[in-house]
């Protein structure tokens, strides 16, 4: 940290936070943006209030990422907030730190580097065994197929995989693979047949391209979706909502600690949810209407598509 940044003996965690930020010229606005942290949460940092966070974790990663948008040192500012609070999270650092202190440098006899080169040769040989059995079973079942009539079957959309285009074959675009969509997807292969004016025997290929673009082609919502999530206050949890598997940042985020706490976004194209303690949800609405939260394993955050009022998979 430069010296006109050094944080004065007496001087709290939060106002020192906000003297950087005001000395880099940067407004509150413009640090969540950079952040990607609720405006809220960074003014409850400024202002030393420790207590609107129940779960530190939280409030860690929070600090990080304001400290790291501010040019500082994370690890220094994160030993700053554990003797604040009174964590007991630089006490365990410096454990392990002391500890491996304490363990001596192994040094690999020559040996023992040669027995590692010819295990991972192995391992790379077994590999290109497997693989090179697996191809010839495949090519096995094609040729002994019914090459006269193809006909390609609908799979789940978690376990979808890409098949060769089979030669000759017209390509139409391709759906979520849900079950509800088979009419879109039928619809899809007589207007393609149609169009090249195709015998009844023709083989048609559906595509497989990206879940997104399957999405953006066959599911065209009628209107915008209304997502309402609702908190049953027994345990907490941390959601968001955002409109790209790979945005980084949250259009719509917030914790859930008490009873009646409740998240809603409206979207016309597909929304990505993120719930990392499903056990804190008391009821999910869609449209207004109340719907099951898809499952998921025990004690692991979950992940799911909403996309014209309809619960997809995860992302």
């Amino acid at each position: 940290m430069a010296e006109e940044f050094e944080k004065n003996s007496d001087e709290k965690l939060g106002s020192y936070l906000a003297r950087v930020r005001e000395a880099r010229n940067m407004t509150l606005e413009e640090l969540a943006r950079k952040s990607g942290v609720n405006i809220n949460y960074i003014k409850s940092i400024e202002a030393s209030d420790w207590k609107a966070f129940n779960i530190e974790a939280y409030l860690r990663g929070y600090v990080n990422s304001v400290s790291v948008r501010l040019g500082l040192d994370s690890k220094v500012i994160l030993d700053y907030l554990s003797k604040e609070i009174g964590s007991n999270y630089a006490h365990e650092f410096d454990a392990v730190e002391q500890q491996r202190d304490f363990i001596a440098p192994r040094k690999e006899s020559p040996k023992s580097k040669a027995k590692l080169v010819i295990i991972v040769v192995l391992l790379i040989l077994i590999l290109g065994a497997l693989a090179f059995v697996l191809k010839l079973s495949d090519v096995q079942k094609m040729i002994a197929s019914d090459s006269s009539v193809q006909t390609e079957s609908v799979v789940a959309e978690e376990s979808l995989v890409s098949a060769p285009v089979p030669e000759g074959a017209e390509a139409v675009a391709p759906d979520t693979t849900s079950a509800a969509d088979e009419d879109a997807v039928r619809r899809a292969v007589d207007s393609v047949a149609a169009a090249k004016d195709l015998p009844a025997s023709a083989t048609i290929f559906i595509s497989s391209d990206s879940k997104e673009k399957a999405e953006a082609e066959v599911k065209k919502p009628a209107g915008p979706t209304k997502l309402e999530l609702i908190a049953n206050g027994k345990d907490s949890t941390w959601l968001g909502v955002k409109k790209s598997a790979s945005s980084e940042y949250y259009n719509k985020q917030g914790k859930f600690s008490k009873v009646g706490d409740r998240l809603s976004y409206t979207a016309k194209d597909t929304m990505y949810v993120l719930i990392g303690n499903p056990a804190a949800i008391a009821e999910m609405k869609i449209n207004d209407v109340s719907a099951k939260l898809p499952a998921g394993a025990a004690g692991r955050a979950l992940r799911f598509r909403v996309v014209g009022g309809k619960i997809l998979g995860g992302f």
